[in-house]
């Protein structure tokens, strides 16, 4: 019993020694260093669909961009390919018409084969 008793207290012994060590250890490197403002992260190639649900045409943004050859590809809810044709509207913004299509669900998919990227988005085309 006083084996077990005498463990324990040696092993809380030795972590509260390493855990006050790392503390001061810590604080002492954190009154060393300057204060850096670290640049905060941003999402790399957000894509926005507006208007959802889309009536006359869908519009296309992709912000913050490494997109190299973006391509649009897009398929009804029950996955049959709806042919498309995209307008470059400027620096990754985009326009494709809709107002052909029948109501309902769909996806855009937006890929890019240089930088491996393919992402679905779903709107909805209402008359």
């Amino acid at each position: 019993m006083r084996l077990i008793l005498a463990t324990i207290l040696t092993v809380t012994f030795s972590l509260n020694f390493e855990l006050s060590a790392q503390n001061s250890l810590a604080t002492q490197q954190s009154a060393e260093t300057p204060f850096v403002n670290e640049p905060k992260l941003q999402a790399v190639n957000t894509v926005e669909l507006f208007p959802n649900p889309v009536k006359d045409y869908l519009q296309i943004k992709i912000l913050n961009s490494k997109l190299e050859d973006v391509k649009f590809e897009m398929h009804s809810i029950i996955g049959n390919v709806v042919q498309i044709e995209t307008e470059e509207l400027g620096l990754d913004s985009y326009r494709i018409p809709v107002e052909s299509f029948a109501s309902g669900y769909y996806f855009l998919v937006v890929k890019d084969d240089e930088t491996r990227y393919s992402k679905a988005f779903k709107f909805l085309k209402k008359d």
